[in-house]
């Protein structure tokens, strides 16, 4: 019996057959492969057999061009009938609808899959709108020296998430600036403005690696090209290389790790695109990153030669795959050697792995600030590994001890990572910078803090199955002692805070000058203690938000044109332009400066009155 899909089949029938199944699939084979009116005594007898093996009720062979299968019956002693010739073909309708709809569903299934293909290359926020007033703020706001943000913004060990979310893209664009890369490279502000907005929305809002993971890991890496050493080591475009690697190492992370794209259960797009050339996520990453630098509005190296242009591109493609920790273990025992050989700037290789390990440093710098920062950043780690693990869980596939929310325990697993990741890249890096000398003890304080929290928690084992000792502050004072009675000078390393100090010279009192918004360390992925001062407190914050960004509105609204060419001032706009510049000088003259060149010009108000008063 042959099957096509929607039309008459030709049924192929054998009384007798002996035990000749060998023959009968011969047959079928056979009349596959002719496609063509044939009779079954020839068929027969051509593979082999005798005229005798044919019978039955219909001899002739009807195959059609579109050929799905071919069903032979056989071993019926009385013989096929009329009627079972009738129910053959019924059957024959039925089984071929069933393999062209399963054809059918497989097509459509890989087209799918080509569709989920087609949207992993585009690019993560591409369909956000950046709106040129987020731009044209960035563009137009002076360009801040770094201690505009903090006085010990320049310090290693500050934890870079504290100045607040709201002031990461003046930041990053300070980076290119303080770097000297924007003056010789040309970089047009307009368009790092535009890479920046667009590099921050294509984070994803997963508890961990987003856009304040990519500005504290730029912050790091910013610290580290500042340094002699570095700038010794390395040349301005390996240097440029590593600043625009580390502002997009992680753009458009899920929230999973390479071994979860990879499983055959899930066939994820990445998996489909990068499984056969490893580190999945990584050359997304470098992908995503390589697709925003080629637009237009994005392009800030332009201006740049092709060849250099094109060493650039394969630099940031060398230090993203980097950040993946099974790659940097494959190199770890090279970077040892070229420490004990003595770093040679001359050398491809050691270029290679000293741009290596200042990214790998990077990528883990939250555990080289005070443990406080640690803890927290540690939370968020383990909330995006549960979530990994629940999802394994759903999928019917049994996740990692650390992934697992049942099972897991934070202390030991920081423990382990940092005896065997953490503390040798930080030890290595502080003998090939010696600035950064202060990142290895600060790393390996941290480590005894986790050894004293899992030391503590052995006296209370209810508390391990969440993650709220994390956020104990008495727990962490208490870990502070222990570590003191071992060692006074990691515990001062691992409890050191900074001061809220900014540029105008004041400390922050009960509200944030700077109008702070965000912590960086992603609270809505926290459960927080609500108290009563802590709820009148933000009812404070909150209220002066809105005056601020009342007045803000009103200060920042200018004339308006009409149709007709003319302008007139709004309802908004009641002020006149004089008491919007005596509003701007109020402004200007609160804020003291070092310098004697920024301090703001009297007026020529008061100039006058000075000149009568002497």
């Amino acid at each position: 019996m042959l099957l096509k899909s929607g039309d008459t089949c030709g049924i192929s029938t054998s009384a007798r057959n002996d035990g000749r199944s060998g023959i009968a699939e011969k047959q079928a084979e056979h009349i596959a492969e002719r496609a063509e009116k044939c009779s079954i005594v020839d068929d027969v007898w051509k593979l082999g057999g005798n005229e005798g093996d044919a019978g039955g009720v219909n001899n002739e062979m009807h195959v059609f061009s579109s050929l799905i299968g071919v069903i032979i019956l056989y071993n019926k002693e009385s013989g096929f009938s009329r009627h079972d010739e009738k129910y053959i073909k019924r059957l024959s309708y039925f089984i071929a609808n069933s393999i062209a709809h399963a054809i059918l569903a497989k097509q459509i299934e890989e087209v799918r899959t080509r569709i989920h293909m087609v949207e992993e290359f585009k690019i993560q926020g591409e369909d956000v709108v950046i709106e040129d007033v987020d731009v044209l703020r960035l563009v137009n706001d002076p360009l801040r020296d770094w201690r505009y943000f903090s006085q010990n913004f320049a310090d290693f060990s500050f934890p870079p998430r504290s100045i607040g979310e709201n002031h990461f893209h003046r930041a990053a664009m300070m980076f290119f600036e303080d770097l000297g890369f924007t003056m010789t490279y040309k970089i047009n502000k307009r368009k790092l403005a535009f890479l920046t907005l667009r590099v921050s929305v294509g984070y994803r809002t997963v508890p961990y690696h987003n856009w304040s993971h990519a500005f504290s890991v730029t912050h790091f890496c910013w610290l580290s090209l500042r340094t002699d050493a570095i700038r010794r080591a390395l040349d301005d475009m390996d240097r440029l290389s590593l600043l625009i690697a580390c502002l997009c190492h992680d753009i458009d992370h899920r929230g999973t790790t390479n071994s979860f794209q990879m499983q055959s259960l899930q066939k994820t797009p990445l998996s489909v695109l990068y499984s056969t050339e490893g580190s999945v996520l990584e050359r997304h990453h470098f992908a995503q990153a390589i697709k925003l630098l080629q637009q237009e509005e994005c392009s800030i190296l332009e201006n740049l030669p092709a060849a250099d242009f094109r060493s650039i591109v394969n630099n940031i493609r060398e230090v993203i795959l980097a950040t993946d920790i099974s790659a940097h273990l494959r190199k770890q025992e090279r970077i040892k050697t070229m420490i004990a050989e003595g770093y040679n700037p001359m050398s491809f290789d050691h270029r290679y792995l000293l741009m290596c390990l200042v990214m790998t440093a990077s990528d883990l710098s939250d555990q080289a600030k005070n443990f406080h920062n640690a803890k927290k950043i540690a939370e968020n780690i383990y909330l995006e590994f549960f979530a990994q693990g629940d999802l394994e869980t759903q999928l019917g596939v049994k996740p990692l001890e650390m992934m697992d929310r049942s099972n897991a325990y934070v202390p030991t697993v920081q423990i382990d990572f940092l005896r065997g990741i953490g503390v040798p890249v930080f030890n290595m890096l502080a003998s090939v910078v010696p600035e950064g000398r202060t990142t290895s003890e600060a790393i390996e304080a941290n480590h005894l803090c986790w050894i004293a929290l899992h030391e503590e928690m052995q006296n209370n084992p209810k508390a391990m199955k969440t993650l709220e000792y994390l956020r104990d502050e008495n727990l962490e004072r208490r870990i502070y002692d222990r570590v003191r009675k071992q060692d006074p000078r990691s515990a001062e390393i691992a409890s050191k805070r900074f001061e809220p100090v900014y540029a105008n010279g004041t400390v922050a009192q009960s509200h944030d000058i700077l109008d702070h918004r965000f912590d960086g360390y992603d609270k809505k992925y926290q459960i927080v203690c609500c108290t009563s001062n802590s709820n009148k407190n933000q009812q404070q914050i909150r209220s002066l938000q809105k005056i601020k960004a009342k007045q803000a509105s009103e200060d920042v609204q200018l004339l308006k044109p009409m149709e007709n060419g003319t302008t007139t001032s709004s309802r908004r706009t009641s002020r006149t332009p004089r008491r919007l510049w005596r509003r701007a000088r109020q402004l200007i003259s609160s804020m003291s400066s070092s310098c004697a060149s920024c301090s703001p010009l009297p007026s020529r108000r008061q100039v006058s009155e000075d000149s009568e008063s002497g």
